[in-house]
């Protein structure tokens, strides 16, 4: 079976850095809804985050939550926008 197949909603955890919005472009450009997970800490320009999660959120395919992973149980991501 075709990977894309599989993948109808994917969690990307560090979606505001280099290689986590890369893929989140990546999957949202072949169709995939992506939630990134991401706290936007300040180990490098927290602005240059916050410039990728805006322009990954044009789209309907990616939410963004703003969170560390030790909080993820209490994420409430509201994906019900996104085009299906």
């Amino acid at each position: 079976r075709d990977i894309d197949s599989f993948m109808e909603k994917i969690l990307v955890t560090g979606a505001a850095g280099f290689i986590g919005a890369h893929l989140t472009k990546k999957l949202t450009a072949r169709g995939v809804r992506v939630v990134g997970l991401d706290n936007i800490n300040d180990y490098y320009d927290p602005n240059l985050k916050r410039d990728r999660m805006a322009a990954l959120a044009k789209g309907e395919l990616f939410v963004h939550e703003n969170l560390e992973m030790k909080q993820w149980r209490t994420c409430s991501a509201d994906t019900s926008s996104m085009r299906s």
